[in-house]
């Protein structure tokens, strides 16, 4: 839940209208595929992406290790 609050927050931040944080840019990287010049947070993405995934199947994990009377989830 951390990990998906600081990348979510380093991704709100880094919108242009607030532009408080930027993620490095390397020399030749292209922005935007329309927008040449704008900075897409493609890490704080990535990073907000398989924090929710993580969370989807750590919900599932949860549901998998229980078992009635230590039985193997056989039907």
């Amino acid at each position: 839940a951390t990990f998906n609050k600081i990348a979510h927050e380093i991704l709100i931040l880094s919108h242009n209208e607030i532009d408080e944080v930027a993620e490095p840019f390397g020399k030749g990287q292209v922005g935007s595929s329309t927008m040449p010049h704008k900075r897409n947070p493609a890490v704080s993405e990535n990073a907000v992406t398989i924090s929710n995934a993580f969370k989807a199947n750590l919900a599932i994990l949860s549901d998998i290790e229980r078992h009635e009377h230590e039985r193997d989830g056989q039907v």
